[in-house]
């Protein structure tokens, strides 16, 4: 068989102006599907955008300012740092600083651009870096002998069926950590001039500055780079991953005056928030096969319940039968190895191993491009490639659904599907619960373009959808010019026609509750400055127990709010009052939650339910009540003494997941 090299001359040589037109056409697709979301405002993200502000704006590596919206901080030396390793840090703040300024003489106001600052900077760092990849794959592909069609395929099934896709729209570090490893790779293969070995290097030597676990890849590439390169280039490759590496010794040095550390060592004292770190190295003990069954084909976050063509992976160790690339294939299956026994061995619950709030297991997304090889090449033969078509096509819909409403799922959602089967019940599309540094961006804290291009919410996955009917086809078209079967030229009109459908689902299939007679969607409230003047202690309270000065009535649902320092309704101190009914769907009981900072009180029937009256940080409190189905009054007290204020208002009923209130269930008189 021929050797690698060889094939990829030879596949190179044919069109080779249509296939880099074809590159170009899918980088472009790539690039405006990742761009058509923005998800953010969340724990993770959060610590990595105060680190790039903070560094931006203060140039310091603490984010004592604002780090209030986050819980993934280490505390050091009288500081407050993100626990996460400082590449994407290092990537973003240029694009920051650059955005920001540009930003600045719109009539934007401050949050709308510190939203699209932090959309821009995600773009152009993960979400170009996400392109590439997928466009690396096709080239990769295609040097191992795969037609252009073939290339074409697995690279979209892994770009967008895979859980690459939804990582791809929030600013995680593991996307990130994935293309560097797989761009150094590719790189490697081709080593065809210095350059690409020293760009190679670099890469491989950056990503475990982006995630720590993406040593584990750097080094296994690295010995494949050892076996393959003469010892001169070897040598300039060591050098520039050296010098990449030195980013992180910098930042440790700087940051925490210790070149060797590992930021999650932090959490090694007793009573520390994420004990799960306390267990072997910074978290990382012996695999556990109970685990590895729960990352691969567990329910609530299995790789293979959530990409189901990824399973192919098994069968796909008879490639290693073969000559050319065999090499090559060891590393993929080494990268598959390495990060199922990270993970399996990570933390000590899902908030570890199953990436917390997450659609799959996120940690394993370093190693998904190197899924994609193996998988490949074993789909040259035809029962296969069917397999890989069927369960590939449902991959795309589930990852089209679970990026367009969001990539994080609840702990309480034991199926993900299901979870997001309720949520398009719902016609809730780019759900976030949270936001970055200020209140709400306009006209949400999570949006899509076709919100922005005033779609209704309903009709805002039917844009993207229609996109991808025409846009894959074309790309598949244009791979097979000169397919004489009936078949490639018809298959892409059935998965252009599963996205539309799933499209316009929301528009067919949702719930219509009633209006009660008289009444409107959104709880009347009243805000005015100051404090209560008297303790608060009757359902019936309204704005005679206020500063009544100034006072704002609004209606709002739902009651999902966090208002940043100075960017409040008023200075601080100031109260509200919430009031209206809210409509319980079925029976049974419920757990409602108020998370504020400071005091609140909710009143449910006329009854007080939830008293939290205090000034303190940020805390929420539970209550379990019994209802039946029907309209119940509720009144929401709440009063913000200083600083940042929250309030949010939650639910799980009965064997569902908790989730903020929706607007749906939310009325009250005009």
């Amino acid at each position: 068989m021929q050797p690698v090299s060889q094939v990829a001359a030879e596949s190179q040589e044919q069109l080779p102006g249509e296939i880099r037109q074809l590159c170009l056409l899918l980088f472009v697709f790539l690039w405006a599907s990742f761009a058509w979301f923005y998800h953010t405002g969340e724990h993770n993200e959060n610590a990595h955008f105060d680190q790039i502000r903070s560094l931006a704006e203060e140039g310091t590596w603490h984010i004592e300012r604002f780090s209030g919206n986050t819980a993934d901080v280490i505390k050091l030396a009288g500081h407050i740092f993100p626990n996460k390793a400082p590449g994407v840090t290092y990537l973003g703040v240029i694009p920051w600083k650059f955005f920001r300024a540009v930003l600045a003489i719109t009539p934007l106001s401050d949050a709308a651009r510190s939203h699209f600052t932090a959309y821009l900077v995600a773009l152009t760092t993960l979400g170009l870096c996400s392109a590439s990849t997928g466009c690396a794959v096709f080239r990769l592909l295609l040097r191992f002998g795969l037609s252009r069609e073939a290339a074409l395929c697995f690279s979209l099934l892994y770009s967008l069926g895979t859980i690459a896709f939804p990582f791809s729209t929030v600013l995680f570090s593991h996307q990130l950590a994935a293309s560097f490893l797989f761009l150094g790779f590719v790189l490697l293969i081709e080593r065809e001039r210095l350059w690409q070995v020293v760009v190679a290097g670099f890469l491989l030597g950056f990503a475990p500055v982006l995630e720590y676990p993406a040593a584990l890849g750097t080094v296994v590439i690295g010995l494949y780079g050892l076996t393959s390169l003469r010892w001169r280039w070897f040598l300039s490759f060591l050098g520039a991953g050296i010098a990449a590496g030195a980013f992180l010794l910098f930042y440790n040095w700087t940051a925490f005056h210790q070149l060797l550390f590992v930021s999650y060592e932090a959490y090694n004292q007793p009573g520390s928030a994420f004990a799960g770190h306390s267990r072997g190295f910074a978290g990382v003990g012996w695999p556990r096969a109970s685990v590895l069954w729960e990352i691969t084909f567990g329910r609530q976050r299995g790789l293979f319940y959530v990409n189901p063509w990824l399973v192919l992976i098994v069968p796909a160790l008879i490639t290693l039968r073969e000559r050319a690339g065999r090499r090559e294939l060891c590393v993929c299956f080494a990268m598959v190895v390495a990060f199922l026994a990270f993970n399996s061995g990570f933390g000590d619950s899902i908030v570890y191993w199953g990436g917390a709030w997450s659609i799959g297991p996120r940690h394993l997304v370093p190693m998904l491009p190197f899924m994609t090889l193996p998988i490949a090449l074993l789909c040259r033969r035809r029962w296969c490639a069917v397999a890989a078509a069927v369960l590939g096509s449902g991959s795309l819909l589930a990852m089209f659904l679970a990026t367009a409403v969001t990539p994080r799922v609840p702990y309480e959602a034991t199926d993900p599907f299901l979870f997001y089967l309720h949520q398009l019940h719902l016609g809730r599309i780019s759900l976030n619960a949270g936001s970055i540094f200020a209140n709400r961006f306009v006209p949400g804290y999570s949006f899509n373009w076709g919100l922005l291009l005033g779609v209704p919410g309903r009709a805002q996955l039917l844009p993207l959808a229609l996109f991808w009917a025409v846009a894959i086809p074309w790309l598949l078209w244009k791979a097979w010019p000169s397919a004489s079967s009936r078949l490639p030229r018809t298959a892409p009109f059935f998965f252009s026609g599963s996205i539309v459908s799933l499209s316009v689902l929301p528009l067919l299939w949702h719930i219509t509750l009633p209006v009660p007679p008289g009444w409107m969607r959104g709880l009347a409230g009243v805000i005015a400055p100051g404090p209560f003047l008297i303790n608060v202690s009757s359902a019936d309270a309204d704005a005679t127990f206020l500063d009544t000065t100034q006072v704002l009535h609004r209606r709002d649902a739902p009651i999902d709010f966090f208002w940043e320092h100075e960017a409040g309704p008023f200075p601080t101190p100031f109260g509200g009052i919430w009031a209206g009914v809210i409509y319980v769907p079925v029976e049974g009981t419920f757990v409602i939650a108020l998370e504020s900072d400071d005091g609140s009180a909710l009143y449910l029937d006329g009854r007080p339910v939830i008293d939290r009256w205090r000034s303190g940080e940020r805390a929420r409190k539970d209550a379990f009540v019994i209802l039946a189905r029907g309209y119940y009054p509720i009144a929401i007290h709440y009063e913000n003494n200083s600083r940042s204020g929250t309030l949010r208002l939650f639910w799980s009923p009965p064997e569902m997941a908790e989730e903020v209130v929706p607007p749906e269930y939310l009325f009250s008189r005009p």
